[in-house]
């Protein structure tokens, strides 16, 4: 086979191989993001937040959560308060130290860890499946999602560039860094820039 002809192929299965991995999320919604862990806490001690909307504060003593899908069912995931277990399933978010998880929404059977908390707050998910597809192959599907949430009570969002440049049109600093980065070529672009823009408009 002649290089350019092997390289092409390559190229191709690349691409074909990317598209299946990312099936569950727009590749422009993946990036890399290094986080503070303290920067996804909130001021206050431990806490739950039952899915009923009731509030219990004490001390965790241990948690047992799996980022991934449908697995706050199984009778080992649980939130220890005060020696107490209190079910996943129960519990739609809560906070030990500098650890924060919660549900995008009551339906969602997914808890995702807050990186940083503030006037926008970002979640992420760490994913690690086996997949298998519609032809019986199974591959391994590893990659990180992250959401956007502007205020407490904000809907939790994609990470993309038109919902975050959305959150922070109303702040110039902000939203020039953002332009610069959308601006920059690909070899240029640095997705820790993006952890900039929040952290600017969170301390604004």
């Amino acid at each position: 086979m002649k290089k350019n002809n092997f390289y092409n192929l390559t190229l191709f299965l690349v691409v074909i191989f990317s598209a299946l991995s990312c099936k569950v999320s727009n590749p422009s919604d993946i990036v890399n993001l290094n986080f503070n862990r303290t920067a996804g806490k909130e001021p206050g001690g431990d806490y739950i937040k039952f899915i009923n909307g009731t509030k219990l504060t004490g001390k965790i003593n241990r948690y047992s959560v799996v980022l991934t899908r449908g697995v706050i069912n199984k009778k080992n995931h649980v939130v220890q308060m005060d020696e107490k277990d209190y079910p996943l399933k129960e519990i739609f978010s809560f906070q030990k130290d500098s650890t924060f998880f919660t549900r995008k929404n009551k339906a969602s059977k997914t808890f995702m860890e807050r990186k940083m908390a503030g006037k926008i707050n970002v979640f992420f998910v760490h994913y690690d499946e086996m997949v298998t597809t519609s032809k019986g192959k199974t591959y391994r599907d590893i990659y990180d999602l992250h959401w956007l949430q502007k205020g407490a009570d904000g809907e939790i969002e994609n990470f993309n560039m038109k919902n975050l440049e959305k959150m922070v049109s109303d702040n110039s600093t902000a939203l020039d860094l953002l332009q610069d980065y959308k601006n920059a070529k690909r070899k240029n672009k640095k997705d820790d820039d993006l952890v900039a823009v929040i952290e600017i408009y969170n301390r604004s």
